[in-house]
């Protein structure tokens, strides 16, 4: 009997304790079967830090990534690939003066010109005689005044581009000739992309490739050039527009043969360009 009074007395107390714990708990606003559980509170603390930070990281470099200028893509780029292996017939003068009449007729604002030779050095240090970049001289010239800025056009950056192409007439007598060579690292040139809206290409030349690579000259220490083994080294030349200046010499008759002149339609055509040849004498 005094066993059961003792343990009737204990559960008493602690019922009352219970209660005591739940009116408690219903003062504090917290449910009556609510446990505490040690961390909690700091644990969803950091969780929220950590998402706040990553959001203001995410929110940051969207930022700055609208921040950037744009890139800007040149929208015009006509090269000019001169040979100077050989002395030019007065038409062939000639047509170095209608290329620069073209340049002068046909450059666009902003548009950029460069000058190349084909010769011994242009197969290993590869860069232009001139490279510039037109000024403005229609709408949107910062002179606002078209005449002006049409002489601004012709002294600054004519003159440079004209002396660089008549310069050819001065032939260096060099025996190399690297066409395929040279064009591969003009388009090697970040300037020559086709990001580029518009590329064009102009080549004064006989078109005879005399190189390490092969040659058409007839040497015995270099490679025969065959259609398959230049093929296998011209650039990408996709939306390329080029315009053969194709010049022809007497000495070399047995080589600037119909087949010829066919065989490099069809190596610029397989490169992706548009090719239009016009043979000069």
């Amino acid at each position: 009997m005094q066993e059961e009074g003792a343990a009737g007395a204990l559960r008493r107390m602690l019922q009352g304790r219970l209660r005591e714990h739940a009116r408690e708990a219903v003062h504090r606003g917290m449910p009556p079967r609510a446990r505490y559980r040690p961390g909690r509170e700091g644990g969803t603390f950091l969780l929220s830090a950590v998402i706040v930070i990553i959001s203001l990281c995410i929110a940051g470099v969207a930022l700055w990534y609208f921040l950037q200028p744009p890139v800007e893509v040149a929208a015009y780029h006509r090269v000019l690939l001169l040979d100077r292996s050989d002395p030019l017939s007065r038409t062939q003068a000639e047509g170095l003066r209608s290329i620069v009449q073209q340049v002068e007729r046909e450059t666009p604002d902003d548009g950029r010109v460069s000058v190349y030779y084909l010769d011994s050095l242009s197969g290993v240090y590869l860069e232009p005689q001139v490279s510039a970049v037109a000024p403005k001289r229609h709408q949107g010239n910062l002179m606002h005044n078209e005449q002006l800025a049409e002489q601004c056009f012709r002294k600054e950056f004519m003159p440079g581009i004209a002396d660089a192409v008549m310069a050819v007439q001065n032939a260096s007598n060099t025996e190399e000739s690297p066409i395929v060579e040279t064009l591969a690292r003009i388009c090697r040139d970040p300037g020559f992309s086709p990001r580029m809206r518009a590329r064009s290409m102009v080549l004064h030349s006989d078109m005879l490739q005399n190189s390490g690579l092969c040659t058409e000259y007839g040497r015995t220490d270099a490679p025969r050039c065959t259609q398959a083994l230049l093929a296998a080294h011209m650039p990408d030349l996709s939306g390329v527009n080029v315009e053969i200046l194709y010049l022809r010499h007497k000495k070399y008759e047995k080589q600037q043969t119909p087949e010829h002149m066919q065989m490099w339609i069809s190596l610029f055509r397989n490169a992706g360009a548009y090719v239009r040849l016009e043979q000069i004498f």
